[in-house]
């Protein structure tokens, strides 16, 4: 009875997912939480790695080289088993019976509403196999691939929480690996690139842009949040009622706290990537 009370709720959007995906402090989570402001889009709380891991599901009997295998171990019918991956890929980001607590919160205010909405946001790492896998599962799955100075990543991977234990070449290597891990967005018909700079100073602009893929109307609601709301800044809590380009003005560049030895590191890791994104290198 929950389940088709949450399927109900949720029959508008449920088979058109848009995954967010980046490389951690790129600004995934204020994307995601930005796209929810929009009357059409239902943004999922967190981090939803799981649906990289169901893509993949989908994917092995696809394209892998053992699909036939995997196809014929099969107990169940091909179109039942993709069924259970969409249920399942909906409900690890959006919680039990069709994210049905969550909605419900919705409802009463304290959550995204399911009312009126026609797509759901998620944030995710899927790697190309796996994304080939979530457009069998979802053909009208859509992904935003937001980037930023690979500078600024590293340095706010240093003092954010669940980076900072790592050391500086790790944190370069994080970055650059990222790159790499999501090129096959440069050129995919269903992702649309973005930059962190535009998300910051030019959100207008850039929803409008952003909107236009989609191919829905354009909204004010995710701009104006952007102006007004800084996620999880460093090491502090998110903090609402604030210019974040105002706030971000104030920092002193990144990389001039650096050792030479973190600046070597850095140049001989990341700036190959740092060129194919369009960045320079400032040292």
């Amino acid at each position: 009875m929950l389940s088709l009370v949450g399927r109900l709720l949720t029959r508008r959007f449920f088979d058109r997912p848009i995954l967010v995906i980046g490389t951690g402090r790129s600004g995934t989570s204020v994307l995601v939480q930005a796209l929810g402001r929009h009357p059409l889009i239902a943004d999922l709380p967190g981090e939803a790695p799981f649906l990289t891991s169901i893509g993949y599901s989908a994917y092995l009997f696809e394209a892998h080289q053992d699909r036939k295998y995997y196809r014929e171990s099969l107990k169940v019918t091909q179109d039942y088993f993709y069924d259970q991956l969409r249920r399942l890929g909906f409900e690890v980001a959006a919680g039990p019976h069709y994210g049905l607590k969550l909605f419900i919160k919705g409802l009463l205010g304290r959550g995204p509403s399911p009312l009126g909405r026609r797509f759901w946001a998620a944030k995710t790492f899927p790697e190309d196999d796996s994304a080939q896998g979530w457009l069998s599962l979802y053909p009208g799955a859509q992904f935003i691939y937001i980037v930023r100075n690979g500078c600024d990543v590293v340095h706010s991977m240093t003092k954010f929480g669940g980076f900072s234990q790592r050391d500086f070449r790790q944190h370069c290597l994080s970055w650059a690996e990222g790159v790499e891990k999501y090129r096959y967005l440069t050129d995919s018909a269903h992702a649309m690139l973005v930059r962190q700079e535009e998300l910051l100073n030019e959100p207008e602009a850039l929803f409008t842009r952003l909107f236009e893929f989609l191919e829905i109307p354009n909204d004010s609601g995710p701009a104006d949040f952007t102006r007004t709301t800084v996620v999880h800044p460093l090491d502090k809590q998110t903090q609402t009622g604030i210019n974040p380009r105002t706030e971000l003005q104030h920092r002193q560049p990144a990389h001039e706290k650096w050792t030479t030895e973190q600046k070597t590191i850095f140049k001989n890791i990341c700036e190959p990537g740092m060129l194919e994104l369009g960045y320079k290198v400032p040292f």
